[in-house]
């Protein structure tokens, strides 16, 4: 089943530069229209019962002739949340703007997601034990300080990440 979506309406001053749209990671497969034209989609096919299962944010370039636009945005999920202003909470995370300004914000977003994610959790945790072994094997020997070392040296990078 495809829902018809959310609509976002955006003037943007003229400018010589082309201008592109980077979409927060909303919906696992999404179709993005500009003005009533498709420009992209991410993810697999609109109602597909199997398909992509992790969101990123992705961009897409806008069309250079205008400067209204009516950006709408295609989804199968089922929760669409409908905010403030006609749009999900997620879309006011997406960036309209120059193709290196929007690269910058896709690349600190994907970076952001990956620093929160369960598996870096994971990981800090890992270390924080790890490192705890460490310092407790070097309590158990009393000549050997390179266990100490490599204890404070993991639980600092531990530290480091959270």
């Amino acid at each position: 089943m495809v829902l018809p979506g959310i609509a976002i309406y955006i003037e943007v001053p003229p400018t010589d530069k082309p201008l592109y749209v980077a979409i927060a990671p909303m919906y696992p497969a999404y179709e993005i229209y500009v003005n009533g034209t498709r420009i992209g989609s991410f993810g697999g096919n609109l109602g597909e019962a199997f398909g992509q299962h992790f969101a990123r944010p992705a961009s897409f370039p806008l069309p250079r002739s205008a400067s209204r636009y009516v950006i709408a945005i295609r989804s199968s999920e089922l929760f669409l949340n409908v905010g403030r202003q006609g749009g999900s909470a997620a879309a006011g995370t997406s960036w309209i703007g120059t193709e290196d300004s929007v690269a910058g914000k896709v690349a600190v977003a994907r970076l952001d997601r990956i620093e929160r994610s369960s598996w870096m959790r994971l990981l800090c945790a890992g270390l924080v034990f790890g490192g705890l072994f460490f310092v407790l094997m070097s309590l158990t020997r009393q000549g050997d300080r390179e266990f100490l070392w490599c204890g404070l040296l993991l639980v600092a990078a531990a530290m480091n990440r959270i």
